[in-house]
């Protein structure tokens, strides 16, 4: 963590600085993926989860090729822990495929791919769209470099605010069910917009303000119920840490340029945002 706040100094891109390396390296070393490989599942995670936003033919083909990459790769690593284990989360998952039959090999791999993809790529956006909602309303920033503490709900807030995902798309009505105007019958295709209901003014007070001693409703960008998501509290521990620790190391931390928001309306983050830190 030191070392990357080290590294956002003078004008630069906060994203592949800091929003980037560390939720990769936080995953990458869970799971066992050596250092100098994580860089490339960037653009190859990127290339994957794009059908998520667009479902062009050039889509499909960018997210096979990628797809069959990252498979081919986790496929060799699973095979070097097979035979030299090591204290990783790969080496656990083998060890589970090995043992009876609770995961095969296809489902070892698609696992750990879920795993890393989902480990660092909304994560990157929940760290760039909080940094950029702190430079917005710089009193809340000085708010949280004088109180860390309040680091848990600050980060509550930051996901509600500007979550990194903005919409679910794979849900069906299970019951009957009427929503204001609307009657959904069981099965029905629902599109659950979690950005819009993270401003609900009647959840929320002010739903349009960064507030980060906020104690109302949490947020729905961890999903709910069966589907709450698997890497909440990491992804939540991750930010919890990484917003104080570079508060506390720059006193002075400014937009440098014109924030590049990615391309899509279902996952929601940052490209590019220059930072002058000091």
């Amino acid at each position: 963590m030191a070392e990357l706040c080290e590294q956002v100094a003078g004008q630069t891109d906060f994203v592949s600085t800091f929003a980037f390396p560390l939720p990769v390296a936080v995953i990458g070393e869970m799971l066992g993926v050596p250092a100098a490989d994580r860089p490339m599942f960037q653009s190859l995670v990127r290339d994957w989860s794009m059908v998520l936003e667009v479902l062009s033919p050039l889509a499909v083909d960018q997210a096979d090729a990628a797809a069959v990459q990252i498979r081919d790769y986790l496929d060799a690593l699973a095979a070097q822990r097979r035979a030299h284990p090591k204290d990783d989360l790969i080496s656990a998952l083998v060890g589970g495929a090995d043992d009876g039959d609770r995961l095969n090999d296809e489902e070892l791999a698609t696992t750990a791919a879920l795993l890393l993809a989902a480990g660092f790529e909304t994560t990157t956006g929940l760290l760039a769209n909080g940094l950029l909602a702190l430079l917005t309303y710089p009193d809340q920033a000085r708010r949280l470099r004088e109180r860390p503490e309040l680091a848990q709900s600050a980060v509550d807030e930051m996901l509600r605010y500007d979550s990194p995902a903005q919409m679910v798309v794979s849900r069906g009505a299970a019951a009957d069910l009427h929503v204001a105007d609307l009657t959904l019958v069981p099965g029905q295709r629902i599109i659950a917009l979690v950005g819009a209901a993270n401003r609900d003014p009647e959840m929320f007070s002010e739903p349009d303000r960064l507030r980060l001693d906020r104690t109302e409703a949490a947020p729905l960008s961890f999903g709910g119920g069966i589907h709450y998501c698997l890497g909440a509290p990491l992804a939540h521990l991750e930010a919890e840490i990484a917003f104080p620790a570079l508060l506390s190391r720059f006193t002075h931390l400014d937009l440098a340029g014109t924030p590049v928001r990615r391309d899509g309306s279902v996952l929601r983050g940052c490209s590019a945002l220059p930072v002058t830190a000091q």
